[in-house]
């Protein structure tokens, strides 16, 4: 999922979407999937947005974008991946 656009030097924020889903965490969110492909996702298994595992990207190297979430999944995972910031931070200062 990207986090946010690109920047001036090309720099996209992208959030991990994995397959591997057990055990669920508390900052993971299960994503729509369907056999043939869901409409909405495009998965065709079982995955979570993993909102602890952000990562800086250049866009110029993005080869596919996929499909887009809904704003209620994007709320959501704003939500987790400022919690999960926050978090990370009070722990290590």
């Amino acid at each position: 999922m990207f986090l946010r656009g690109p920047d001036r030097a090309g720099k996209v924020y992208l959030v991990a979407i994995s397959t591997k889903i057990e055990p669920m965490q508390r900052f993971w969110i299960l994503l729509p999937w369907a056999a043939g492909g869901h409409a909405e996702t495009g998965l065709t298994q079982p995955c979570a947005l993993k909102c602890d595992w952000v990562v800086p990207f250049q866009v110029a190297n993005i080869e596919h974008t996929g499909k887009a979430l809904s704003m209620e999944i994007v709320e959501l995972a704003t939500d987790f991946i400022i919690s999960a910031y926050e978090e990370k931070s009070r722990r290590y200062s």
